[in-house]
Parts: structure tokens; sequence; C-alpha cells
């Protein structure tokens, strides 16, 4: 699935499901992180190692969240 199917999947769930009370901070850190993952895909003027790192930094974020989940 694309990062943009999971976006559009994870407003659906937003407007059909109960949200409990930490469901919207965790959307909020999730629509972000892929949104900023988006942007990394089409910024083509980085070079090698911008790019890399720019990478690390979403793994990072990535794996605060799977680790809090």
């Amino acid at each position: 699935m694309c990062l943009v199917h999971l976006l559009r999947d994870l407003e659906q769930v937003e407007a059909y499901k109960r949200m409990d009370t930490d469901w919207p901070a965790f959307a909020k850190k999730l629509r972000r992180l892929i949104r900023d993952a988006i942007r990394l895909w089409y910024r083509q003027d980085l070079s090698v190692a911008e790019r890399t790192s720019c990478r690390a930094r979403l793994d990072v974020r990535l794996r605060a969240m799977i680790e809090t989940a």
C-alpha cells in the first residue's frame, strides 16, 4: 500500500470509528510522519547524504511510535 492510500485509510478510520483518548495523538503523529516521508520522496534537491540523514530521522520517529504503541 502506498503512503497516500495509507493517509486516506487513516482519515476513514477517524471518520467511522469511535476514538479513545490515545487515538487522536497517535493519529496526528502518524499523519505527520507519513506526510514527511512523502515530502522526502519528492525532494530532488537533496544530496545522497542529506536524503540518508532525513530517512534515518524518519526511521527513529517510526521506531519510537512502534515502541510506545
